[in-house]
């Protein structure tokens, strides 16, 4: 049996979660790798706010971001129509 000391309840008065790591050794020996507290907590009305927002920016980035990448096959059409109209211009005098 293991104790794990000064762990205090959550504020709800629930128990605290410990996420403990520990490791087994060749000779059968336990060996704490990691310790951590685990606190959930609800968001506050700011932090939605700033989360919305940091969404949106992530949004706009990515559809400038497509917009500037070009389908490939949009790009060939478009260099098929430079190519037809320098066709047609008359050539240049010299």
């Amino acid at each position: 049996v293991f104790h794990i000391k000064n762990i205090k309840p959550t504020p709800e008065g629930e128990p605290s979660k410990v996420k403990i790591k520990v490791r087994l050794n060749l000779n059968g020996i336990f060996t704490v790798t990691s310790a951590v507290l685990v606190e959930k907590r609800e968001l506050t009305q700011q932090e939605i706010e700033e989360e919305e927002k940091v969404q949106q920016q992530q949004q706009q980035q990515e559809q400038q971001k497509a917009n500037m990448e070009t389908d490939p096959a949009q790009q060939a059409s478009q260099d098929k129509s430079d190519q037809a109209a320098q066709a047609k211009e008359p050539p240049a005098q010299e």
